[in-house]
């Protein structure tokens, strides 16, 4: 009796009359007209009051879904009602029992976080076009999703537990990060009409092993598509136009022979950084790879690059610290930017006869380089651009070549230089181009744009004893012979030493004119010098 007055208080508050509300019979309510759902507060008190455990929402008049949200009993809910054509945002989110849906076929439309927190496992969606944001967000127990007419699908936000994905034909593109951190995932099939993956769509789908693109129609991946994917072969498709960014970054994909099928293609930063299963790639004439930088960022067991393009410009961090790259094709570099083989330690060999530019830290630590064709000019070297290529020799700089400091330190297989050009910056005072080249012995400068010898020059050229000084050489800057076997310098031509310019060197006999100039300890620990 008590319970009924609490009823009928609330039927008062709700301005509405005990004839409209739902029916209620063996657990089950049926709501049938518009008027049934004016307050979806009442149909939670009713459904809480008795127990319900069914919802059946039928009925030609009604068009719409109210909110049904937080109904704990709630196990079942069929949606018969034809004018009913979408399931509104949060509509049943928080039913925390509700397993089972039935949709009727005129339901085309699930809006955002419509089951968002429920344990829902049976729904069927085979006649549903669109499923938008977090339409399914924590539902532990939905482990299947087939949806044959799916046109739009956005960030489902499924997390762990959905294994199996069929999509149909309907289906164009895949919304930014629809399947995002699904980590149970293991199998998704595409429609042939597929043309875009968006940005993030796979992303740490860490369990996903199976996936065929090849009877797609996809021209687009977008940004972080496969990031951190352990599939190791994907099947794809000749019609891509565009990998985005760290799309198949830390993935576990060891074969890009795609790559080397496709026509027209433009490849952006980072796409394959970290693929650690990757051995060898071939990229085609026709793809862009000018703004790939990174591409193959730190692919540990990388050991072959073939580029079969002309006039390439090789990206910066292009094959940064691939360490086990032996051979690298490429017949036809324009220019290779900064650190694009950076500590590629195995790197054999690579022909620049058409280099127009070697930007800074280019090929530096590639301790078993060699260039097969230099240039014959112009060539703009940058700092550091071969620093360390312990096994690099070469014995001319033609004409036209522009030497940033610190070029060639380390290059301790150098030994005699032929130098016809050396343009360099006298506002540098790091100079050092030639910095360690432990085993040079003779340098020739045949050049007469230089006045003076940089800093730092041929420090530590420890095995150097002969020189032969440019044409127009009057100043020999800070530490540029300290530490070298030079015995014997002609200062005839000279009028300025600085500081340190022939610190610890093997000098004996000098010869200078009466109006040189000296800096302090430019001769500093010279130990065979005589007075």
């Amino acid at each position: 009796m008590f319970r009924t007055k609490i009823g009928f208080f609330r039927l008062l508050q709700a301005n509405l009359f005990v004839n409209s509300a739902p029916v209620i019979k063996d657990n089950v309510m049926y709501i049938t007209s518009s008027d049934d759902m004016n307050n979806s507060m009442l149909i939670q008190n009713l459904a809480f009051e008795n127990q319900i455990n069914h919802i059946v929402i039928e009925g030609d008049s009604l068009d719409n879904l109210p909110r049904l949200n937080y109904l704990f009993n709630i196990t079942k809910i069929d949606i018969l009602a034809q004018k009913i054509n979408n399931i509104p945002e949060n509509c049943f989110s928080f039913c925390k029992n509700l397993t089972s849906v039935q949709l009727h076929s005129g339901i085309v439309t699930i809006n955002a976080n419509a089951f968002y927190s429920t344990p829902i496992s049976e729904i069927n969606l085979d006649n549903v076009k669109e499923i938008h944001n977090f339409a399914f967000k924590c539902c532990p127990n939905l482990l299947e999703l087939n949806l044959p007419a799916i046109q739009v699908i956005e960030r489902t936000q499924l997390n762990h537990p959905i294994q199996t994905v069929k999509l149909g034909y309907s289906l164009v593109e895949v919304s930014d990060f629809a399947f995002f951190n699904c980590k149970q995932l293991v199998s998704i099939q595409f429609g042939k009409n597929l043309t875009k993956i968006g940005n993030g769509v796979f992303m740490l789908c860490q369990n996903l092993t199976q996936l065929n693109l090849e009877d797609t129609n996809l021209q687009s991946i977008g940004s972080y598509s496969f990031y951190g994917l352990n599939i190791k072969n994907i099947k794809f498709t000749n019609s891509i136009n565009q990998i985005g960014a760290y799309s198949f970054a830390y993935s576990s994909i060891s074969s890009l022979d795609f790559l080397v099928k496709l026509t027209d293609c433009e490849i952006d930063e980072y796409a394959f950084a970290y693929c650690n299963e990757i051995k060898s790639v071939i990229i085609n004439s026709e793809t862009n790879i000018n703004d790939a930088v990174g591409m193959f960022y730190c692919c540990s067991n990388l050991e072959n690059i073939t580029l079969n393009g002309k006039d390439l410009d090789i990206p910066m961090n292009f094959a940064y610290c691939c360490s086990k790259l032996t051979n690298f094709d490429a017949k036809s570099i324009k220019q290779v930017e900064y650190k694009a083989f950076y500590m590629c330690f195995n790197l054999k060999s690579v022909n620049l006869h058409n280099c127009k530019l070697i930007s800074i830290k280019s090929f530096s630590n590639c301790y078993n380089l060699n260039v097969t064709s230099w240039p014959y000019g112009p060539l703009y070297l940058g700092e550091s651009c071969f620093a360390y290529c312990s096994s690099l020799d070469f014995k001319l700089i033609p004409s036209g070549y522009s030497v940033q400091q610190k070029a060639f330190i380390g290059c301790t297989s150098i030994k005699t230089l032929l130098i016809k050009s050396f343009r360099f910056d006298l506002q540098t005072r790091t100079g050092g181009h030639f910095v360690g080249c432990s085993n040079m012995v003779n340098v020739t400068f045949n050049t007469i744009d230089m006045y003076a010898i940089p800093c730092n020059c041929f420090y530590k050229c420890t095995a150097l004893e002969r020189i032969t000084l440019p044409e127009g050489c009057t100043t020999i800057l800070e530490n540029a012979f300290a530490f070298t076997n030079l015995k014997e310098f002609d200062f005839t031509d000279i009028n300025y030493i600085c500081q340190s310019a022939f610190e610890s060197s093997a000098l004996s006999n000098v010869f200078f004119t009466e109006d040189i100039t000296i800096d302090n300890f430019a001769f500093k620990n010279c130990k065979s010098l005589k007075k």
